[in-house]
């Protein structure tokens, strides 16, 4: 009983797509033509079609099973009825452009009645081209205009990283020009490469700017790492400002438990330094916290760092012993801040494997006298 079952089932299966046609001839079925380039188009021309024709060479009737395409933007048209020896039929295909701009590539497959023994014959026919996009989708999906590129963006978003590992990332781009362009980055530091793919975009088409971050050239890179440079294209006035963020975290992972129970222990005296009423003046506020180690071995000072405008920060020493302490100082000018509110955050960056990042908070209320 199971093996009946088993052939039965191989009989089932061996109605379907008994073989794929690789060329234009396959059983009688004779194709005038099985890829169609439709070369570069703009997009407010709507649905481009093509015909693709094919002439019935063999002694039986033809008939066109199924055309079915890879992609919702590609649509086939074919006659149901079936096709003499000796006739001509055509599947007619559809391409529609809107919001797919760049060079595209996509196929129909069609099914006739003969693979033989009730099986189908496959064709794959395909087609493609290059789509400009027009100013509404290009606002939309590039909104950066860099000359005859436009960019997806300009940050580059290399996200976390663990010290001594490399990240990437890359911003799309798109030439909407006419001609060929050929762009560069410029002004990184040397620890981020950056470089545009391919080096010569076309009309039309894609490229990419690649972004790479490696940690082990930036020996001072910790916590938040922001830098910028340029995008420059040949034969164009003028740059783009790109940035790069990257996040920068020390692996523990490898930590052993004994190693952990030796490791620094980073405590703040305090989780924030209040200058209380501050006067809308020239002059600096100082403030300080104490940042002491309360574990078995050295701690490190990786970095100690605040993006807050009117407010600066240091630290008297990048070890300490342990049981030792460092000293943490703020600078606060009030005539810098904006709003009458200070609320800045500090970022305390230690190699305390169980608290690496710990935030100290500058505050205070500007008191701009009057009435």
């Amino acid at each position: 009983m199971k093996s009946f079952l088993f052939f039965a089932v191989l009989a089932v299966a061996g109605c379907g797509v008994c073989a794929a046609a690789d060329d234009a001839v396959a059983n009688g079925v004779e194709w005038l033509g099985t890829s169609h380039d439709f070369g570069a188009f703009d997009e407010s021309m709507g649905v481009v079609e093509t015909e693709f024709r094919f002439v019935n060479r063999g002694d039986e009737p033809v008939v066109i099973l199924a055309a079915r395409a890879n992609c919702g933007c590609t649509t086939p048209r074919y006659r149901r009825d079936a096709v003499a020896p000796g006739d001509t039929a055509s599947v007619v295909v559809g391409f529609n452009p809107s919001g797919r701009v760049g060079r595209f590539e996509k196929y129909v497959y069609v099914d006739t009645n003969t693979g033989g023994g009730g099986c189908r014959q496959r064709q794959r026919l395909s087609i493609g081209g290059v789509v400009i996009g027009s100013s509404n989708t290009l606002r939309s999906r590039f909104p950066v205009d860099a000359g005859a590129l436009k960019l997806q963006g300009n940050t580059a978003a290399l996200g976390r990283v663990k010290k001594g590992r490399m990240t990437s990332c890359n911003i799309r781009a798109y030439n909407q020009s006419g001609d060929t362009v050929v762009a560069r980055v410029e002004g990184l530091p040397r620890y981020i490469k950056a470089y545009v793919r391919p080096e010569r975009v076309p009309p039309g088409e894609m490229a990419n700017v690649y972004f790479s971050f490696n940690t082990i050239d930036c020996k001072d890179c910790w916590g938040i790492v922001a830098d910028s440079a340029f995008l420059r294209v040949d034969g164009q006035d003028g740059r783009v400002l790109l940035e790069s963020v990257a996040v920068v975290e020390e692996d523990f992972s490898k930590m052993t438990p004994g190693q952990r129970e030796k490791a620094p222990r980073a405590v703040l005296e305090c989780d924030r330094v209040d200058f209380g009423r501050m006067p809308v003046a020239d002059s600096v506020m100082e403030g300080s916290v104490r940042l002491s180690n309360g574990g078995r071995s050295a701690l490190a000072v990786r970095r100690v760092y605040t993006a807050d405008r009117g407010v600066s920060v240091s630290v008297d020493r990048d070890k300490v012993k342990r049981g030792g302490e460092a000293v943490i100082r703020v600078s606060v000018n009030p005539s810098e801040l904006a709003g009458d509110l200070l609320n800045a955050r500090i970022q305390v960056i230690t190699n305390d494997p169980d608290n690496p990042v710990q935030t100290l908070r500058a505050v205070g209320e500007l008191e701009r006298g009057g009435f």
